[in-house]
């Protein structure tokens, strides 16, 4: 390896994030309910998740982008349909699955905006 890389390797490492393949717990070892949920990526992949119901007097706010390439917009109707009311789902033409502030600023924040208004949260 170029020595000169060296440092920004190991950066590189340390700065990364990468995911285990395993739980060290589950969410009754802290006293949630939860069911187990696999949901299925647009390219075929199982993933493992957790549906943890959510209590009263919680609010959702779900942005989510039509081009998404890492949750389906099924999936996302899903979470939708399984969250507690009160509920809004909000699709960003052209969004990915981060960044939707980016693709449409206006839209993005005056629909947060409202929401938090609506709910007193401002």
């Amino acid at each position: 390896m170029n020595p000169v890389l060296h440092p920004f390797r190991w950066l590189e490492r340390k700065a990364l994030y990468v995911p285990e393949r395993s739980f060290r717990g589950t969410p009754d070892h802290v006293g949630l309910e939860y069911t187990d949920v696999f949901p299925v990526t647009a390219d075929g992949a199982k993933l493992h998740g957790w549906h943890i119901p959510g209590s009263s007097g919680v609010v959702w706010l779900i942005f989510h982008g039509d081009s998404d390439r890492t949750v389906s917009y099924e999936n996302a109707e899903r979470i939708f349909s399984a969250a507690t009311e009160p509920k809004q789902l909000e699709i960003i033409e052209w969004g990915d699955h981060d960044g939707l502030d980016l693709v449409d600023p206006d839209r993005y924040h005056f629909v947060l905006s409202e929401f938090l208004s609506r709910y007193d949260a401002l």
